[in-house]
């Protein structure tokens, strides 16, 4: 008496269920040499476009999201992601100039960039970032990690706009050559703030060096120690005295 399909499949499941049978296969598939050749048979051009074909049916798509939503998936891919040597693997891969790269090109995509702020805009979701940065902001740690970050982050902008505008090594005043703490260092609006652009105008302290590092220290701008900046930003002609 022959098999119907579905007696075959129970029979197929039930011994590729069995114990052995798993760990002859885990055995089989973590060769170097079997992880080589299925390396190199998903690197195909052709073969990661029908694979994308493939992912992006609604049918498909919705068949691993309830996949994924089941509480022994969640939390066996918790458990797989907590394990330290996947977690150093997957903290090499992030930091790879590779990932950085893709990643920076993927953001740049208009339907990207429309599709995260569409998101951010979310009652629900603005609800929840500030929840999350308020309970984030609160950990004494983290205020020291964040004092920290904001420290490196200035004194990366202040040095790629000394070594552009006075060809030196470490932040200093394009006036007056100040050099010696990066606390009397400020950037300044080389044209002025009243002729920046509206999106701009507001934008100062930290608020400013996020702005600058997330557009490329765009020109503009330039490093002035704070008496130079002050007395630029009083002066009729939007000159330093040292100027004259």
């Amino acid at each position: 008496m022959s098999q119907t399909d579905e007696e075959r499949k129970a029979k197929s499941k039930e011994y590729e269920s069995r114990p052995e049978v798993k760990a002859k296969r885990k055995e089989y598939e973590s060769r170097p040499e079997v992880k080589a050749k299925r390396k190199e048979y998903h690197s195909k051009p052709e073969v990661k476009a029908k694979q994308k074909v493939y992912h992006s049916r609604p049918e498909v798509k919705a068949k691993e999201k309830v996949y994924h939503s089941r509480p022994e998936v969640k939390a066996k891919t918790k458990l797989y992601s907590q394990r330290p040597e996947n977690k150093a693997k997957m903290k090499k891969y992030y930091q790879s100039p590779e990932f950085k790269a893709y990643q920076k090109k993927y953001r740049l995509r208009p339907e990207v960039k429309a599709r995260d702020t569409e998101r951010r805009q979310r009652p629900e979701n603005k609800e929840y970032m500030k929840k999350y940065h308020d309970v984030w902001d609160s950990k004494p740690e983290n205020k020291k990690k964040r004092r920290q970050y904001d420290k490196d982050l200035r004194l990366k902008i202040c040095s790629v706009y000394s070594k552009r505008h006075s060809n030196s090594d470490i932040p200093c005043c394009r006036c007056c050559g100040e050099n010696t703490d990066i606390r009397f260092l400020a950037v300044d609006h080389i044209d002025g703030r009243k002729n920046l652009p509206k999106g701009q105008k507001n934008l100062d302290g930290d608020h400013l060096i996020s702005w600058l590092k997330q557009n490329n220290c765009p020109e503009g701008y330039q490093i002035l120690c704070h008496n130079c900046n002050s007395a630029k930003g009083h002066s009729k002609n939007n000159k330093c005295p040292h100027e004259k």
